[in-house]
Formats: C-alpha cells, sequence, structure tokens
C-alpha cells in the first residue's frame, strides 16, 4: 500500500531513537514571514489497569509569529490534570523555529526548533529542548518526521537526555479530511533504552485537514487515536490539535 510505504520512508527520516513521554504535538517546519497563528493541542490516555496514567490530561496552548522567512518565535504554556484533579498550569515558555529548506526547494524541507520551558512549582524542574523537523511530499502523501532531544535543568531535575521521535504519513486526498498514521516512541534517556520500564509508544490512525476560512484567516486540525505498546504505556490515548493562522 502506498501509505505503508509512505509511513516507511518517514521513519527513515527520523534516524534517531525514539524517547520523551507518550503522544503530543507534531510540528512543521514550515515558517512564512508576516504569519501569525494560535494554536491549542490536547491528549488525553486511557487504561484499564487503572495506572496514574489513566485519565491523564494534556493541554497546550502556543501563539507563533514569523519575523522572517526563516525565522519564528512564539510563546507557549503548558497545562495538565491528573485522574480527578483540576487543571494546572505546569509549565510556560518561549521557542524560536528556523527552516533551512523549504518545501519543494530541496528533497526534504527542513528546520530546528528550540524551546525553553519554567516550571510553575518549585518541586518541578525547568527544561530545554531542540527539536529536528523534517518533511517531504511523495505525490499525493505527506510525510512528517519530528526528534526532539530533551534535558531538564535546575535542582529537581532528573538525569539523563531524552529522545523523541514522532512519524506522521497522510494521504492527501481533500481539503476537509485527509487519512493518516502516526507514531510516537519513548525509549526512556540515552543510555537506558534497553530498560523495559522506560517503553511507552503509541501508533494509530489520524485524520488531518482544513475546516473554514475565518477573517482572512484559515483554521486547520489534526485528530488522532493511538494503542499503547509497552510496560509504561496505557491501553489507549486520544490527541486533537486545532490551529487558527493569518498572514499579516
Amino acid at each position: 500500500m502506498k501509505l505503508a510505504r509512505a509511513l516507511f520512508l518517514c521513519s527513515l527520516l527520523a534516524t534517531a531513537t525514539n524517547a520523551v513521554a507518550g503522544v503530543s504535538k507534531i510540528s512543521s517546519p514550515t515558517v512564512t514571514k508576516g504569519k501569525a497563528s494560535i494554536e491549542y493541542s490536547g491528549t488525553r490516555n486511557d487504561d484499564d489497569k487503572g495506572s496514574k496514567g489513566d485519565n491523564k490530561q494534556k493541554h497546550r496552548v502556543d501563539l507563533e509569529y514569523g519575523l522572517t522567512d526563516n525565522l519564528k518565535i512564539g510563546i507557549e504554556g503548558n497545562f495538565e490534570r491528573q485522574r480527578k484533579d483540576p487543571t494546572e498550569l505546569k509549565t510556560y515558555g518561549v521557542e524560536a523555529q528556523y527552516e533551512f529548506t523549504e518545501q519543494g526547494q530541496w528533497w526534504l524541507s527542513s528546520a530546528l526548533k528550540l524551546e525553553y520551558t519554567l516550571a510553575v512549582l518549585d518541586s518541578d524542574a525547568d527544561e530545554i529542548e531542540l527539536k529536528w523537523i523534517a518533511a517531504r511530499r511523495i505525490e499525493d502523501t505527506s510525510l512528517l518526521s519530528n526528534v526532539t532531544f530533551g534535558r531538564e535543568l535546575g535542582s529537581n531535575r532528573e538525569g539523563g537526555i531524552t529522545v523523541n521521535t514522532k512519524l506522521q504519513a497522510v494521504q492527501n486526498i481533500t481539503t476537509y479530511a485527509n487519512p493518516g498514521l502516526e507514531w510516537h516512541g519513548d525509549f526512556g534517556t540515552i543510555g537506558n533504552f534497553a530498560s523495559e520500564e522506560s517503553n511507552e509508544h503509541y501508533v494509530g490512525p489520524i485524520v488531518t485537514g482544513d475546516i473554514a476560512n475565518i477573517a482572512g484567516g484559515t483554521i486547520d486540525y489534526t485528530a488522532g487515536y493511538y494503542w499503547g505498546i509497552g510496560n509504561k504505556a496505557t491501553d489507549e490515548a486520544a490527541r486533537v490539535q486545532i490551529s487558527y493562522e493569518i498572514k499579516f
């Protein structure tokens, strides 16, 4: 199948090993001068085993703006809810993304994204992340890969560098709804990949597309449902990502 072959090719774009926890946002390498965006992404985990990850929810809001055709900056807020606890702001931070090659300019479009987040609670750690983003379109199939290296900072940090790989393959059929597949993987920290306790992976179908054009801008979405693989993973997970973009 063309989509299955595309997913395999997408995995070749991500030559690093996986890590960092769970299902989360996938970033695009595209940067456009003068384009502003507001984006919401949320995830929820369900687990029949009653683990601490059951009904865990994460919510993220990003505000971004393209300063040039290659550089955009932004701010973010990350919220979390554990089971029956209220939703709380956990971290907030800044981000910058530099696009090296545009879609169609070379065989692969790519970018680097740097994020620095500050923990709200003194008992939590700050974190810095460096993300390699790669994308390619083969006929009607779009491939996207995110490889993120992360490290906690501060006195409450956990040791080690995490490596998170996310893979996406989408078959472009219509403007409004396009099917695809995603993989979100986590083997733990570098040097501890073999530990079964650190394995947390998710795979499942997604649908993505544009919802509407409003006030000169566009609203697009991605929604997915995933099955957990590995000792640390919950049974199922779901995510939604909605953004509004407008060019000034």
